[in-house]
Formats: C-alpha cells, sequence, structure tokens
C-alpha cells in the first residue's frame, strides 16, 4: 500500500524542488555472524548473517522508514586464488533497521589447507536521502530522492579437513564354505567428527555372504574403531587375497549447515585360506599313502628276491 500511495503522489501532485528537507537516514549494514567453514575439494555453504542498524523511527513518513536499505545487492569474491565462490551475485530484498536477513553462498576450497582465508561481502542498495515538499501545506507535492550506497565488509573463512575416514587393517582370515569371523579397523584421519556411521558390506565373488556390525555411532577425528565382519566364502574358493567392497554413510558432524548424509566408497582385502586342520589331515593321509606305497614296494622286492633263491636251491 505505501507504494501506491507514492505512486499517487507523484501523478496527482507533480513533483517540486523547493523547500527541501533533509533526511538523517543513517542506514547502512553490518554482518553479525559467519557460520559454516570450507571443506577442501568440497562444495560447502557459508551462511552470513546481515543486520540493518539504523535507527528505528517511531513516525516513518508517508509509512517509510527513513533507514530502511532497499534492492540489497549481495556478493561474496575472494581474493585466494585457493577459494572459489560459486554462487551468483544474489537478491536480498529490503530491510528495515532492526531487522536482520541470512544469506547463503556456495564456495570449493580447492587444494587448500587448513587455515582462515580472506573474503569480502560487496553489498549494494538504496536508501532515502531526503524528502522536498512544495505548494500547497494542506496538499504538498512531495519528492523522495533515493541514493545509491556500497559497503565492502572484510570477512574470514575457516578451512578444515572435514571426516576422512580411511581402513587401516583387517584381522583374521576366511575359509572356504566356512563362516568365518574376522575384524576391520578404521581411522578417521580428518579435523571433524564423523557422526551415525554405517558401513554396509557388498559381497562380490568368492564371497557368498558379508555382514559388518558393531559401528560406533560417532567417530572423533584421530580417533579409531573397530567393526566385527563376517563372511561366507564359496566352497571351492582358491586360497588368496579377494576385493570386498563396502560403502560407508556418515553424517559431517563440522559443519552444522552442511551436514548431510554422506558416503564414501572403499574396499578391504580378505585372505582366503584353507583351513589348517584338513591341510594337516591332507598331509597325514599323503604321508600314509606314501608309507603305504613304500612298504608295499618294497614287499614285492622282498618277495622277488625269495623266488629267486628257491630256484637256485
Amino acid at each position: 500500500m505505501k507504494w501506491l500511495l507514492i505512486f499517487l503522489l507523484f501523478v496527482f501532485m507533480g513533483i517540486s524542488i523547493r523547500g527541501a528537507e533533509p533526511v538523517q537516514s543513517g542506514s547502512f549494514l553490518e554482518v553479525t555472524s559467519v557460520s559454516g567453514a570450507l571443506e577442501t575439494d568440497k562444495q560447502s555453504i557459508l551462511a552470513i548473517e546481515i543486520r540493518n542498524i539504523a535507527p528505528v523511527e517511531e513516525e516513518a513518513a508517508l509509512g517509510l522508514q527513513k533507514g530502511e536499505a532497499i534492492g540489497i545487492t549481495a556478493e561474496l569474491r575472494s581474493s585466494d586464488d585457493k577459494i572459489r565462490v560459486l554462487s551468483s551475485p544474489q537478491v536480498a530484498g529490503s530491510i528495515l533497521p532492526g531487522e536482520n536477513r541470512s544469506l547463503e553462498f556456495t564456495a570449493l576450497a580447492e587444494g587448500a589447507q587448513a587455515g582462515i582465508y580472506p573474503l569480502e561481502l560487496i553489498l549494494s542498495y538504496s536508501r532515502l536521502s531526503q524528502v522536498q515538499t512544495s505548494g500547497n501545506p494542506m496538499m504538498p507535492d512531495v519528492l523522495f530522492e533515493y541514493e545509491n550506497s556500497t559497503q565492502k565488509m572484510p570477512l574470514e573463512a575457516k578451512v578444515i579437513i572435514g571426516p576422512k575416514i580411511r581402513l587401516e587393517e583387517v584381522r583374521g582370515k576366511a575359509y572356504p564354505g566356512e563362516v568365518s569371523d574376522l575384524e576391520i579397523i578404521f581411522e578417521n584421519q580428518g579435523d571433524a567428527a564423523a557422526n551415525d556411521l554405517r558401513i554396509l558390506a557388498r559381497p562380490q565373488t568368492p564371497f557368498e555372504n558379508a555382514k559388518i556390525t558393531g559401528a560406533e555411532q560417532r567417530l572423533e577425528p584421530k580417533a579409531s574403531t573397530r567393526v566385527q565382519l563376517r563372511v561366507l566364502a564359496d566352497a571351492n574358493s582358491t586360497p588368496g587375497n579377494y576385493a570386498l567392497p563396502f560403502t560407508i554413510f556418515y553424517r559431517d558432524g563440522g559443519l552444522p549447515r552442511d551436514g548431510g548424509s554422506r558416503s564414501e566408497e572403499m574396499a578391504a582385502l580378505v585372505s582366503i585360506q584353507r583351513d589348517s586342520i584338513s591341510e594337516w589331515l591332507i598331509m597325514l593321509l599323503a604321508g600314509a599313502l606314501l608309507l603305504i606305497g613304500g612298504y608295499a614296494v618294497i614287499r614285492e622286492f622282498t618277495k622277488g628276491k625269495k623266488k629267486r633263491k628257491s630256484l637256485r636251491s
């Protein structure tokens, strides 16, 4: 309604430049908070809160607050080549004195080391500069003049490594045709926690079945966890090392605004060997067969010698 009223004033009353009344707008913006962090080599979101700190007027002229920032355009820039802002300049609307507005920008830290990097937020907007009146005091002609303002605000962005879960060791061996229990050790080599950790094994030949249990819900930075792996190897498996793929699901505990579910594909090398007891029985049987065969050869040889002696006699 206030814009309709202004339009009618312009159309029916005309514009006059006499009797200029300066307006002490005092309208300007400030950054109140920056939340989020940039994870190396992943798109991340920075949330920036801005506030109009101009004084609130008790009596607004024709419904217009003199300290209102109008038509705000926000642009985030980086002076470091390792930080690339992916978001285009965005329209943030208008903010009355005392109001806040949240802005979100997507950025990418490519090959950057963990640390603090400089950014710059550029805010462009218009504000009421003065009101001019003329003519009949009862029905005056009114002219609203606006001026453009630009503010450049230095900011800092934190770059982190984020959760980096790596497989450290596989303990135990699998045996053909048997259900075998193994242990896998994972370590979070990053600088942020991994929440809601789940690990799903995806069996492939020669594994007929595989299941992982015992994963912790939260894995802190530099901490490790042991999970139980139960596998069933094919009875005709040839001894050797085989890849067992699995998927790790987790939620990034270091970025509150980027805490969505993530996943990583990995593979563990699982050793398949023959049962040591079976190998011992096979060796024992082979040895027994050799002994029996040797005894038979010696016996036949002895019989042959006895026959030759009988013929000579």
